[in-house]
C-alpha cells in the first residue's frame, strides 16, 4: 500500500526545443516533462534533456526518492552485471549517451546508450511510440487508465493492478478533472523496444528472496559473462531472477525486439508532447514549465 500511495502515477511529456513543423530528422535539443502524480493534485515535475546527444534527468526532488526515476534503472547483458551505486541523492541523473528523437506524424522513437551498465557495455536500446490523438479527451479518463498502467509498470501483474482495492483507492486519492485536452494534445505509446542484442533491465530496489528450484518451470536461462539468469513461466512482466554477489534481484528479459503489452486499452499512454503537459497543469499543482 505504501508503495502504490507513493508511486500512484507517472507521466512523461516531451517537446522540442527548437519550433517547427514535425519531421523525421532529431533536432540537436528535445526536452521531455515527467510528472509524477501522488493524490489529489500533488505532483513533482522532472525534466528530460537531450542536448549535445546526452539523454539526462532532472529533478527538484532528489532522485533517491520513492517515486520512479531512471537512475534506480540498471541494464544487464551478455558482458555481465553493472556495479549498484548508491541511490542518487542530487538532483541530476545522465540516464544515457548517443541520444536522439526522432518522429513522424504517427509514430516516435527514442534511442539511447543507457550509463547504468557495465562499464565496457556496447548495448543500444531503442523505444518506439505510436502517437495517439488526446484532443478533447477528459483529464479524468486519461488520468484514471494512466493510474491503473502505472502500476501495471510497478508490479508488473496486470490483474492486480487492476484489482478492486485499487479502484476504491483511485477513487478516495484523485480529484476528477473533466477538463479535456486541447486540439494539439498528443501522448506516445510504447509499443516495442528493439536493441542490438538482448539484455534484462532492472530496478536496485527490486530484490526478490524467491526460492528457484527444480520444480520451477523455466521459458529461458543461460549465463552471462559468469552471472546465471533464468526467466520462469510467468504473465507477470518481471520474469528474470539473477544474484549480485549474495542478493538475488528480479528484472525483465528484453529481447533484440521485444513487443510491449497492451494491457490499458486506448489510454495507454507513456508520454505527452507540451500541448497536452501544460493542459494538465492547469489544474495540477505544479511550477510553470
Amino acid at each position: 500500500m505504501k508503495k502504490i500511495l507513493l508511486i500512484c502515477i507517472s507521466m512523461l511529456g516531451l517537446s522540442a526545443c527548437e519550433e517547427g513543423t514535425e519531421n523525421t530528422e532529431a533536432s540537436n535539443k528535445k526536452v521531455f516533462y515527467g510528472l509524477d502524480l501522488y493524490g489529489g493534485n500533488n505532483i513533482n515535475v522532472k525534466t528530460y534533456r537531450i542536448d549535445t546527444d546526452t539523454l539526462s534527468e532532472q529533478s527538484p526532488i532528489p532522485l533517491n526518492s520513492t517515486y520512479p526515476s531512471e537512475s534506480h534503472k540498471y541494464y544487464f547483458s551478455d558482458k555481465g552485471v553493472p556495479t549498484l551505486n548508491t541511490p542518487a541523492t542530487s538532483q541530476n541523473f545522465i540516464w544515457g549517451q548517443q541520444a536522439s528523437l526522432t518522429e513522424t506524424t504517427t509514430q516516435a522513437i527514442l534511442k539511447f546508450k543507457p550509463t547504468n551498465m557495465r562499464e565496457n557495455e556496447n548495448l543500444v536500446v531503442e523505444y518506439h511510440f505510436e502517437k495517439i490523438n488526446l484532443t478533447g479527451v477528459s483529464f479524468a479518463n486519461y488520468a484514471e487508465n494512466l493510474f491503473y498502467y502505472g502500476l501495471y509498470k510497478s508490479s508488473g501483474d496486470q490483474e492486480s493492478a487492476w484489482s478492486v482495492s485499487n479502484h476504491i483507492l483511485y477513487a478516495i486519492l484523485f480529484q476528477q478533472f473533466e477538463d479535456k485536452f486541447p486540439t494539439g494534445s498528443t501522448c506516445w505509446k510504447l509499443t516495442e523496444v528493439q536493441s542490438n542484442k538482448d539484455f534484462i533491465v532492472f530496478d536496485q530496489n527490486q530484490i526478490e528472496n524467491l526460492t528457484i528450484n527444480g520444480s520451477t518451470v523455466l521459458k529461458n536461462q543461460g549465463v552471462w559473462n559468469g552471472t546465471p539468469w533464468q526467466v520462469i513461466d510467468t504473465s507477470n512482466l518481471f520474469n528474470t531472477f539473477f544474484k549480485i554477489g549474495n542478493q538475488q534481484y528480479l528484472g525483465r528479459y528484453i529481447s533484440k525486439k521485444s513487443a510491449v503489452p497492451d494491457v490499458a486499452s486506448e489510454l495507454q499512454c507513456d508520454y505527452l508532447n507540451e500541448t497536452a503537459t501544460k493542459a494538465l497543469l492547469t489544474k495540477y499543482k505544479q511550477v510553470k514549465l
